[in-house]
């Protein structure tokens, strides 16, 4: 990818890091890792991932959220968080938290939820909260149930990430480039098409200042 060789030997946070696919990635790719939850659940799967792999010498793990973040301002090289924000009570907030850790020169890479992509997905979604409530299991679980040919085509994280947060919102390319200007980042960004065997679910905006919209959501 655009980044690869960007990471070698970079202070890099994950802000949100789930079940680890982006930190095995950015391990592999020789980066200085802090990977963040807010949940025990995911910190230990990637704990596990991390021995399993041999790159637990390369990621720091902490419980933390990214509406406050831990660290003192301006300490790392690069700053990750792969679909995360959209997923908390105040996005805008924690775009200006992982900014203010981030060096002076340093890039930010972020992906959130386009809202014109997500029309059909806040259908399903609704239905199944109606049905399912709060519990974030059962939620999946029914989601699995009704929209089996959906779901059975994506990993399991995915249907989480879907179906199981408490919380989603949706945004759009103006205003998350509104965020990069009311924090000072300049957003110089370019698009690439999507390999065939990548999950349709973002289109990678980068540059300097990344941003990822889910442009394609099917």
């Amino acid at each position: 990818g655009t980044f690869d060789k960007v990471y070698k030997g970079k202070s890099v946070l994950e802000g949100g890091c789930g079940t680890g696919r982006e930190s095995m990635y950015l391990a592999s790719k020789e980066a200085n890792l802090t990977a963040i939850d807010i949940t025990d659940k995911s910190l230990d799967i990637v704990r596990e991932q991390s021995q399993k792999y041999n790159f637990k010498n390369q990621i720091s793990f902490n419980k933390a959220s990214v509406l406050d973040l831990p660290y003192r301002s301006c300490t790392f090289d690069i700053v990750l968080s792969s679909g995360v924000i959209h997923h908390t009570a105040n996005p805008s907030k924690a775009f200006s938290e992982l900014v203010r850790v981030l060096k002076n020169d340093g890039i930010l890479i972020i992906y959130v939820y386009n809202n014109y992509a997500h029309f059909f997905s806040n259908i399903r979604r609704s239905i199944v909260n109606t049905i399912a409530g709060s519990d974030v299991h059962k939620r999946v679980k029914i989601a699995k149930k009704i929209f089996s040919r959906y779901t059975m085509k994506q990993p399991l994280a995915t249907t989480y990430d879907e179906f199981g947060h408490p919380h989603k919102s949706e945004h759009s390319i103006r205003e998350v480039l509104k965020w990069f200007e009311k924090n000072n980042i300049d957003a110089n960004y370019s698009k690439r098409k999507i390999n065939k065997s990548e999950p349709k679910r973002f289109v990678p905006i980068t540059g300097y200042a990344a941003i990822a919209l889910s442009l394609i959501h099917i």
